[in-house]
């Protein structure tokens, strides 16, 4: 390069030295960054939900809040048993006792802490959970007006009836990323009779 001269002429430019480029060096380098992004929000946008629905085992009829019969407390442990390496992120209960009984077990052997959620609101508790707890698999403990309630707010097509003598059921709801919420009906009891 030169520059002009007062009198006129061309001379060139001393002292001045071309940089090369960081082109080269930030390009590559932007590019593999921009990838491991895209793909990681890929792995996040593919995950799938599970979440794990019993109504609460077997009651004592004594008063509006009443804990577990020594049949509900046996159910209430084969839960571990039943969901121990299911890899549970977190355990839901209703304000009642007798759900947060239910767990309990469950939630001491995967020494977590029972979120206790109200029981009327079902939106909210799958607010929280497509919130807080999306990719992973989660355990609700309910009621029998409840679980099926919140099956249907979590997408499901066929919502199944649970009656007041259904105590041994678990349902599996899997909450893709893409596609329809699938439902399996399973069952499960207590390892002990009292």
């Amino acid at each position: 390069m030169q520059e002009d001269d007062p009198s006129g002429m061309k001379k060139p430019l001393l002292g001045m030295r071309r940089r090369p480029l960081m082109a080269p060096l930030v390009l590559p380098l932007l590019g593999v960054a921009l990838l491991i992004m895209a793909g990681w929000l890929l792995l996040e946008s593919q995950a799938t939900t599970t979440v794990i629905l019993v109504r609460h085992a077997e009651k004592l009829t004594i008063d509006d809040d009443p804990g577990l019969t020594d049949l509900g407390a046996a159910r209430a442990r084969s839960l571990v048993r039943a969901l121990h390496e299911a890899d549970v992120s977190a355990i839901y209960a209703s304000q009642f006792r007798r759900t947060q009984d239910t767990v309990a077990p469950l939630a001491r052997a995967l020494q977590m802490e029972v979120v206790v959620m109200d029981a009327r609101e079902p939106q909210a508790l799958v607010d929280r959970i497509m919130s807080h707890d999306y990719g992973h698999t989660v355990v609700i403990a309910g009621h029998s007006n409840t679980v099926p309630e919140l099956i249907g707010v979590l997408g499901a097509s066929e919502v199944p009836e649970v009656t007041e003598a259904d105590h041994d059921d678990l349902f599996v709801v899997v909450i893709p990323w893409f596609g329809e919420v699938s439902v399996t009906r399973l069952a499960y009891g207590p390892a002990e009779q009292p």
